[in-house]
This record gives structure tokens, C-alpha cells and sequence, in this order.
């Protein structure tokens, strides 16, 4: 038999695959069809709903500071490599400050 905190545990989980996969599918007001891929560059900007402001403050956000906290890790790491090869700020900026900037500069909900 189940004990309770691996039912919460199964079912923690299955509600976040739940909102992953459903708020992509709910997010957006419109069907835009097929992809033209000529035209990639002139994307609509579309404007959050609640859905995606949950799955962005719930889910991204969270990934993000995370991806913020290794990428501090390796950049650390890879300093030595970065001094002799003359790109510190180049290796900082992708690997701190995009990820920074991604969870601390956007609106909530907005996907760019």
C-alpha cells in the first residue's frame, strides 16, 4: 500500500505535467496555423494570461534563477580558459547574463 507522501509526491508531479503540457495549448487566444518560416522574424507578440503568468511564476522563473546559479558555477569554472582566451565578458554574458536577465527583466507571462 501507498503511504500518503508518495500519493502527494505522484500527485505533485503529474499536476505539473498537467500544467505544462495543457498551458501551451490554452496559452494563446488565436490558432496561428503553420509555421511560415520566411516570416520568423516578425512574430506576433502576444499578451499573457493567467495561465502563462502561472506556468512562468511557478516553473520558468524558478528554472531560470537555477540556470542563473550553474551557469555562476561555470563560469567560475571556466575563468582560467576565459583569461587566456580573452572572452570573459562574452562567457559571462551567456552564461550569467542571459539567464539573469530572462528571470529578472521580463514581465511575467511574456515569452520574450
Amino acid at each position: 500500500m501507498m503511504a500518503v507522501d508518495d500519493m502527494a509526491k505522484i500527485a505533485s508531479i503529474l499536476f505539473i505535467i498537467f500544467v505544462t503540457f495543457f498551458s501551451n495549448a490554452y496559452a494563446s487566444d488565436e490558432y496561428i496555423g503553420p509555421l511560415d518560416y520566411g516570416d520568423l522574424r516578425q512574430e506576433k507578440a502576444v499578451p499573457p494570461n493567467p495561465i502563462r503568468m502561472s506556468a512562468d511564476l511557478l516553473l520558468a522563473r524558478p528554472l531560470l534563477i537555477g540556470a542563473t546559479a550553474v551557469g555562476t558555477v561555470f563560469f567560475v569554472v571556466s575563468l582560467p580558459f576565459s583569461l587566456l582566451g580573452g572572452n570573459v565578458g562574452e562567457s559571462a554574458e551567456h552564461l550569467i547574463g542571459t539567464p539573469l536577465n530572462a528571470a529578472f527583466s521580463r514581465c511575467l507571462g511574456c515569452t520574450s
